[in-house]
This record gives structure tokens, sequence and C-alpha cells, in this order.
């Protein structure tokens, strides 16, 4: 499932932030608890990226470009969770459910011909609770989302024009 790769293991201060983390999340949702694990769960989420190599995407053609995904590529299923990043020219839709089928995942993965990582020690939304895992789109995969994207763009300039006139 992850094609060969090899997964780096966390260092012992993430270890150590996923037990803490864990702990505060189990001790209930007060204020100060909640605070804290958020806090926790951004220090994690960091450290994840940059041993993945992975950065941010936001913005509104994000969301779209998610949405695409989504539809055409997920049908729906595995993600919980979900966040956006780039790792090189590729984008990235990591997922961190509570369940996973990996065997279906894997099914899954290789009906599209995409590469899957599970690296569920590396769950940083609820360390222990929640799985990993993450698939790269390469830009192939973006051209087809721009050429659409620019598409509904278009319809929408059209359609708001039409309401005016």
């Amino acid at each position: 499932m992850n094609n060969h790769v090899s997964i780096p293991q966390p260092n012992p201060e993430y270890l150590q932030l996923a037990a803490q983390a864990c702990k505060l999340i189990e001790k209930g949702r007060n204020d100060a608890a909640q605070r804290e694990s958020h806090r926790i769960e951004k220090i994690m989420e960091e450290q994840f990226l940059d041993t993945f190599n992975m950065a941010r995407i936001k913005g509104i053609w994000a969301c779209e470009f998610f949405n695409y995904l989504d539809e055409h590529y997920f049908e729906g299923c595995f993600l919980d969770h979900a966040q956006f990043f780039v790792r090189g020219p590729n984008f990235v839709v990591l997922s961190q459910p509570y369940d996973l089928n990996e065997t279906e995942l894997s099914r899954w993965a290789q009906k599209h011909g995409l590469p899957c990582i599970i690296a569920n020690i590396w769950s940083y939304h609820y360390p222990s609770r929640t799985k990993l895992f993450f698939v790269e789109f390469d830009q192939t995969i973006r051209a087809e989302f721009d050429r659409q994207y620019r598409e509904v763009q278009a319809a929408r300039r059209r359609q708001r024009r039409s309401r005016r006139a």
C-alpha cells in the first residue's frame, strides 16, 4: 500500500506531544483542555509537514480543487478530518479518519493509479485514535481540474451577466 516507501518514525518529542494530546482529549472538553490540545495538534502538524516536506495551500481555489478531487476520485469515501497540502509539484489530500479499511483504501488507490501512504503513527488530530493517510495527485490531475474550473467560472460569469440584462 505504501508503494515501498519508508515512513520516517516520529521523534521522541512528537510521541510525547501525542501522549499529552490524548490525555487532554480524554480528560474532557473544557475550554482550557481544548485550547491546549489544539495548540499541541498544531505543533504536531508542523512537525509532520516538515518531515514529509509538505506545505499548506489555502484559499477558494484550494477548496474548489479539494471538492473536485472528493467528487471525482474519493467518491465520498475515506475522508475525515481532511486537509489539503502541496509537496513539490504534487497536491496532497491528507485524511485522519477514526476508522479505515486499509484493504478498501488500497483497492481504491490501485483503481485510480494513485500513490497512497498510510502513516498512522503520525496522526495528529486525535493521536492513537485516528488513522492517517495521504494521497498525492500529480500535475495531470491539476491540469484537468484547471480546465474544468475555468469552464465553471466562465459559466458563472455568463449567468451573472444574463441576470443583469
